[in-house]
């Protein structure tokens, strides 16, 4: 579902669009129940976002704890702020998952799901980042905002856990409105059924990608009318960063990670803060 170097769903193939080896991901996806929870208490974050069907899987323990504590944390306040996420994830009976795997071409994480049932949700960390220390996540994180390609954040071990978790909101937002929209449970059903047909998995990914792409426009232009009404701002031509630039998908991650990862962020990262809370609140 986009995210820094993720797929939407796992098929034997390459997408330079997603830029990610998806055959990569696809060991991963099967791979579920052999990745227990992890034993590590993370100063109570295990237990506690476990309550919330929130799963720290083992495959991270080699993960710097200064790290992993952050963003766990983070990601607990985040849940605590848009409560209506973890309702629908007990409503739905799933989880969250929080794991680690090898992937190429990703900086620190990545966020995959499946778009024909609300299963699979996950955060998947790049397992090189178990050399990395607190410090060195932050200089790379710099790095990539000082060039423009990432937006702007104040708080760096936390900028691409919540532009991963923006894709989760996104895949809640999705999963809220196909339970309550006739015509969007029926869009699904019919994605479904075009995936069983594509001649190709290249073709499949494509029908995915778009399938995504478009609600990922719908909460977009929401959001951009927020803005417009509470700022008298308009941020359809105005971009947050280059990366944000390559899909509507990754558009609205960075929208959420402005708006998460900075004490005073830009207009349309207020305006997501009021939009979600609205909706998920």
């Amino acid at each position: 579902m986009g995210g820094r170097g993720s797929a939407f769903i796992s098929y034997e193939n390459s997408d330079s669009s997603s830029g990610v080896d998806i055959g990569i991901l696809s060991d991963l996806i099967e791979s579920l129940d052999e990745d227990l929870d992890t034993k590590l208490p993370h100063k109570g974050f295990t237990d506690k976002l476990k309550q919330k069907n929130i799963h720290i899987k083992e495959s991270t323990d080699k993960i710097s704890e200064e790290i992993l504590l952050a963003n766990v944390s983070k990601i607990d306040d985040m849940t605590n702020k848009y409560k209506r996420t973890t309702k629908l994830l007990k409503k739905t009976d799933e989880e969250l998952r929080i794991r680690s795997h090898t992937l190429q071409n990703n900086v620190a994480a990545a966020f995959l799901s499946s778009p024909t049932d609300f299963e699979r949700l996950q955060v998947v960390y790049n397992k090189d980042l178990q050399f990395m220390n607190k410090e060195q996540l932050e200089n790379s994180t710099k790095e990539q905002i000082d060039k423009k390609y990432w937006t702007r954040s104040d708080d760096l071990v936390n900028h691409t856990i919540s532009h991963e978790y923006g894709h989760y909101i996104q895949r809640i937002l999705m999963e809220r409105d196909i339970q309550k929209n006739k015509e969007d449970k029926e869009r699904r059903e019919k994605l479904i059924a075009d995936i069983k047909k594509s001649a190709s998995q290249q073709k499949a990914q494509h029908l995915i990608n778009v399938y995504s792409e478009e609600f990922a426009t719908r909460y977009i232009k929401s959001v951009q009318r927020v803005c417009r009404k509470n700022f008298g701002r308009d941020y359809e031509k105005i971009k947050l960063s280059d990366y944000g630039e390559t899909s509507n998908r990754e558009y609205f991650a960075e929208i959420f990670c402005n708006s998460e990862t900075n004490t005073n962020p830009d207009d349309i990262g207020k305006a997501m803060q009021i939009y979600l809370k609205k909706k998920l609140k």
